[in-house]
């Protein structure tokens, strides 16, 4: 295979002269914020003798870079072998080292492995500064190495009924005994109830939360608590995997199927996989927790990399499958009547809001907006309204016949509030959905109607759990549809009692019924991962994504094949599109076998530089993406 010819770049010099005069022998080799992806090297600064105590790796600087003044993290200080032709730096902005040297190393893992500058990865690790909080911080000293203990990697699956987050805290505190800690959770809310936790459980317990939910100045504070080595367990959401955490050990993910893990900027790093980085750079533990893992996890889990640790019980469960549509199967309600006779029972619902779309009850003919959108009903009282711009229908009428009768299709949780009210008249209603989530009810009778991750919890859980429109859940369109159900169903038949029963509304051949009975999700996740790998799908190929303007797409195509072709691409490189987006670009995917991942990396990586020598439109692209639709 022909080798890609890389970029030649020269370090930043200067024929002028520097207004200081004496420098260190070394100098500060850093990466500067070019903005500009054919920049994205090292470049080499004289250090002033005023400044030489406080130029450290992981400090921030100010350097002259052509005509501006941009800033640079400093990676390291090498021996100077001539002064001529360098620029000098400027100022320190903050004496304090920001990273340590193991998050520096991170950096530049992480650009390599999402083909990105590594400035873009410094500003989604480093929360902005705010300078009146360096006060209250000395000058924090380069802390050397730490020796490291046993590494242990493993999938941790929550058992029925167990507290995920007392659990997690629980993890927090006995891995602190051996050094730092780092506790990701997915969102806020999470940090909410895991911070509750540690109050509740572990009063004593001394942590630092990272997460937007902070203000600039708070955020920033923690961080530099964290980077002075006086918090040992850290607590927050995607970011926070690069916390400058002090003698750190131990990783703890939790529920790694979620998409809040995956950076929304190009090139879409995610945090899980930032995780496994870090574990394998730094030997540190690594625990990842949940009730289902993600495809990635489990190829993991096959290869021996992690291995699973589950309490294998025995659940009550049985399937009800659909004869014509109906909500409820006919057999069904004497389960659910008698289980509402010893408290609340939990119905999970696959959507939010009352109807997900409209067609005419005449003609059929589905509903839209002017612009395109789709009409759907908030409420039962509610106009119709579009998805895209928020228009509402009033006096809607179908555009293609005139009829003025909508025809409710895609049922939501509101809409089944008022089914399951007439079906069990006389019963309380609770919603847990969208803006309004309940986090506690009591512990009596109750029809308690949630959509996934919103359930409330209830002292010693619910009389009987019941999954409506089983089927809904694993028929969406993305490759993760059966990933994201699996979890959100796990997560729900956690919630039943001892004793209790789960009912799932789908067909009875379906393999969740039983992979929920024997609590192993291993039954599911190891067949879509036979199917993912005959289908060259990720998690056994990377894929790369690349949107562009629709009259650049079939030359960039051509260009891709012409590659291949050549033997500049990898030979088990796939190129799929193009496929036109909703907001008028174009998506190009390319495959690749995990083997040959590298060489298409570099290749993307290169393409990417060159395209910004050449000063054309930046291209928006993302490395693995959540979803390839």
């Amino acid at each position: 295979m022909a080798d890609v010819k890389p970029l030649r770049l020269k370090s930043q010099k200067s024929k002028g002269k520097t207004t200081h005069t004496n420098f260190s022998d070394h100098l500060a080799r850093v990466i500067v914020d070019t903005g500009l992806l054919h920049l994205d090297g090292y470049y080499d600064y004289l250090v002033p003798l005023e400044l030489q105590e406080k130029v450290l790796p992981g400090t921030r600087l100010l350097v002259p870079f052509g005509t501006r003044t941009l800033e640079a993290i400093v990676f390291e200080r090498v021996p100077m072998i001539t002064s001529s032709g360098f620029k000098s730096i400027e100022s320190v902005i903050s004496p304090i080292p920001v990273f340590t040297d193991g998050v520096l190393k991170l950096i530049l893992s992480c650009a390599e492995r999402w083909s990105a500058n590594p400035y873009d990865i410094v500003k989604a690790a480093l929360p902005a500064r705010v300078a009146s909080v360096e006060k209250h911080f000395p000058k924090i000293d380069k802390r050397s190495d730490v020796a490291r203990n046993k590494v242990r990697r493993v999938f941790y699956q929550f058992s029925p009924l167990e507290n995920e987050f007392h659990s997690l805290s629980a993890m927090a505190v006995k891995a602190e005994k051996s050094g730092g800690v780092i506790l990701l959770v997915p969102d806020e809310r999470d940090v909410d109830e895991l911070c509750e936790a540690f109050r509740i459980l572990y009063p004593d317990t001394v942590y630092a939360r990272l997460d937007s939910s902070l203000s600039r100045t708070d955020r920033y504070f923690n961080f530099l608590k964290i980077a002075q080595g006086e918090v040992p367990i850290i607590v927050g959401t995607r970011s926070a995997i690069f916390a400058p955490v002090a003698n750190l050990q131990t990783i703890i993910l939790h529920r790694d199927t979620s998409e809040s893990y995956y950076d929304p900027r190009s090139p879409g790093w995610n945090a899980r996989d930032v995780a496994l980085i870090r574990s394998a750079n730094e030997s540190v533990s690594l625990v990842i927790t949940g009730h289902s893992p993600s495809s990635e996890v489990a190829r993991l889990i096959e290869s021996k990399w992690l291995s699973a640790t589950a309490k294998r019980v025995r659940l009550n469960v049985t399937s009800y499958a659909q004869q014509m549509g109906e909500l409820l199967p006919n057999r069904i309600f004497a389960e659910i009547r008698e289980a509402l006779r010893h408290g609340p029972v939990l119905f999970l619902t696959p959507r939010k809001g009352y109807s997900a779309s409209i067609t005419c009850s005449k003609c059929r003919n589905e509903a839209r907006c002017d612009c395109g959108g789709k009409l759907f009903k908030k409420s039962a009282g509610s106009s119709p309204q579009c998805a895209h711009c928020s228009k509402e229908f009033p006096l809607w009428k179908c555009n293609w016949c005139g009829g003025d009768r909508p025809h409710l299709l895609g049922r939501g949780s509101q809409r089944f509030a008022e089914e399951l009210g007439r079906a069990f008249s006389g019963q309380s209603i609770l919603s847990s959905e969208g803006d309004h989530i309940l986090k506690d009810i009591p512990a009596r009778p109750a029809i308690v109607i949630s959509t996934p991750g919103s359930i409330p919890r209830v002292e010693n859980g619910y009389s009987a759990v019941v999954v409506l429109q089983g089927n809904q859940f694993f028929s969406q369109s993305d490759m993760r549809s059966h990933e994201r159900a699996r979890a959100q169903i796990f997560q729900a038949a956690s919630r039943v009692c001892s004793g209790g029963k789960i009912m799932l509304v789908i067909d009875s051949s379906h393999p969740i019924t039983a992979s929920i009975a024997r609590w192993n999700p291993s039954l599911l996740s190891s067949r879509e991962l036979v199917d993912r790998q005959e289908a060259s799908l990720p998690p056994y190929y990377r894929s790369v994504q690349i949107s562009s303007q629709p009259k650049e797409a079939t030359s960039l195509i051509e260009g891709f094949k012409k590659s291949l072709t050549n033997k500049r691409l990898p030979a088990t490189t796939r190129i799929l599109g193009p496929a036109l987006q909703t907001d008028g670009s174009v998506k190009i995917l390319l495959l690749v076998d995990l083997r040959d991942a590298p060489l298409l990396l570099t290749f993307i990586h290169e393409f990417m530089r060159r395209r910004s020598v050449s000063k054309k439109p930046a291209l928006k692209y993302r490395v693995d993406p959540y979803s390839l639709t």
